[in-house]
């Protein structure tokens, strides 16, 4: 199915078996139960079958954003086309295509130790480093009770771990930086560091990441940082990747941050075919700085952008409920009753 969305000179009604060429880009937004995998899976089942630029060395890379969705794309692929489609998340994709093979384009200001650089884990707090960072002149500013000491122990240590824990990348107009998100320096429904002396901690972030780097250590937001760095100041990066993977479709692009964004909307400006699918209402990773406007103002060609009506997961209650409660995207129930 195939038709004009009525008012809208620009989006295309399409359903989970809609096909098409493989070499447009898309943009689609389908709602729970539309089929959205289904598709997805049967556009890169045509992309490897029938692409006239897809030759034996070059892959079609698929970015999700939980490795049980990977595995769901991959059971559902099958082995016979695992040597042609990656299918990963986006912090494993960066790190193994951009960080990893360019980890020696990294400026030496950042003091990464890349002989000791294995893979990236989830973030933690190490009382050696946390001390060492403490020790800086720059923080006899602190004022009590968050003193350089008194971070270091009982209650406002317990604070601060859950300050840092909240760091993300974020990115400005001019860089990627690091920000904690100041609401989270609680312990035990007590707020226990002020904005002020925040303020104070967060201006010396990078030289608390700096000790983590030169043991080789990265997490999953370093990785963002990063390819921001490596890609903005090495844009023939971009240029090899679209010769190894001239297509790159995202599932749940609306649980995209804007740094990774950054990297998506680069990789079609340096002549990769984009395919994005999402549903702004079921941004789920906010807490961890996606904004679902990313995929709304995502820039596609014209009549490159479809939408999926269709549900076949809900009752017609339920449907009908739902288009109470939003009318952007007013869903067709499908779900077939028994007589």
């Amino acid at each position: 199915m195939l038709k004009q969305l009525i008012g809208c000179d620009s989006i295309l009604i399409i359903d989970s078996k809609t096909i098409i060429k493989p070499n447009l880009e898309f943009k689609i937004e389908a709602g729970p139960g539309a089929g959205k995998t289904e598709w997805l899976i049967a556009h890169i089942i045509n992309v490897v079958q029938n692409s006239d630029i897809l030759f034996s060395t070059r892959k079609v890379a698929c970015i999700t954003y939980t490795n049980t969705a990977v595995e769901t794309i991959l059971s559902r692929l099958g082995t016979s086309l695992s040597n042609r489609v990656e299918v990963t998340t986006i912090h494993s994709f960066l790190y193994r295509y951009v960080v990893k093979p360019y980890s020696s384009f990294i400026p030496e200001k950042y003091r990464v130790n890349i002989s000791e650089l294995n893979g990236h884990e989830d973030p933690f707090i190490s009382y050696k480093h946390l001390k060492e960072w403490l020790a800086d002149d720059s923080f006899d500013k602190l004022k009590h009770p968050s003193t350089k000491k008194q971070l270091l122990y009982n209650e406002q240590n317990y604070a601060l771990r859950n300050w840092l824990l909240s760091m993300k990348c974020t990115l400005t107009e001019s860089s990627a930086q690091f920000q904690c998100e100041n609401s989270k320096a609680f312990y035990e429904g007590k707020r226990l560091i002020s904005n002020a002396n925040l303020n104070i901690l967060n201006a010396e972030l990078i030289n608390y990441k700096k000790l983590y780097w030169a043991s080789g250590y990265f997490d999953h937001e370093d990785i963002l940082f990063f390819s921001h760095i490596l890609i903005e100041h090495n844009p023939f990066i971009l240029k090899v990747l679209c010769a190894k993977f001239p297509y790159l479709f995202i599932d749940e692009f609306q649980d995209t941050n804007p740094i990774q964004s950054f990297f998506v909307t680069k990789f079609r400006e340096s002549g990769g075919i984009v395919g994005v699918i999402g549903d702004k209402a079921q941004a789920i990773y906010g807490f961890q700085g996606s904004d679902s406007s990313q995929f709304e103002n995502f820039p596609i060609k014209e009549h490159c952008s479809y939408k999926i009506l269709d549900n076949h997961r809900s009752s017609t209650d339920i449907v009908n409920f739902l288009k109470v409660i939003r009318t952007d995207l007013e869903q067709i129930n499908c779900v077939k009753t028994q007589s």
